[in-house]
């Protein structure tokens, strides 16, 4: 399975303290100094919505996001274009652009991200419908890279029970490695997990 779109969420730790109203101005230097990959094109700000989008940095290639759907804060990078061949790159390079712009986000504003828990979406309903044949497709080729990228052992579950809902996982490791590690781990993973 190969979807079209999907996105990565890197939770915001539950102690961490978001003031998304200082989100903005930060996305939107983003823009004006190329801080992140590809093309950036322009904020949105959804905070007003409960529970909502948050604050969206939308991009050619991806969007960028201070997320607060379910209740929960955390960054949420959204593949649009994907030129991946796997469903296994797709996922390791949206996972890798997420942690660095929450690296980022973190440095500027203080909000500090667990690495450990992250939640894969896959926006393609035609070709990832929400049923669990889709999720035993999914699971092993994300058991193996989450094995690859994380110490310890990891979990992953279904996190959408509604099949009306899109596709999704959660993914929750025991053990998370430093940040420098793990984004070399990510690096290093594309050439040999498929």
């Amino acid at each position: 399975m190969l979807p079209k779109r999907l996105s990565v969420k890197i939770f915001a730790a539950e102690d961490s303290k978001v003031k998304p109203a200082a989100i903005m101005p930060v996305f939107q230097h983003w823009i004006q100094e190329n801080t992140l990959e590809g093309l950036l094109i322009d904020v949105v700000d959804y905070k007003h919505v409960h529970h909502g989008p948050g604050i969206i940095l939308i991009g050619h290639e991806g969007d960028y996001g201070l997320d607060f759907s379910e209740g929960r804060a955390g960054l949420l990078f959204t593949l649009k274009q994907n030129r991946y061949e796997t469903l296994t790159e797709a996922v390791r390079e949206s996972f890798r652009l997420a942690i660095v712009a929450a690296e980022k986000l973190s440095a500027e504003t203080g909000i500090t991200f667990n690495y450990g828990e992250a939640k894969i979406t896959v926006l393609d309903r035609l070709n990832a419908p929400n049923t669990p044949e889709t999720f035993g497709t999914v699971e092993a080729q994300l058991s193996n890279f989450a094995s690859r990228v994380f110490d310890g052992d990891v979990s992953i579950t279904n996190a959408n029970a509604d099949p009306r809902d899109p596709f999704a996982v959660t993914i929750q490791a025991e053990a998370t490695p430093a940040i420098e590690t793990l984004l070399e781990k990510l690096s290093l993973s594309l050439t040999s997990v498929s």
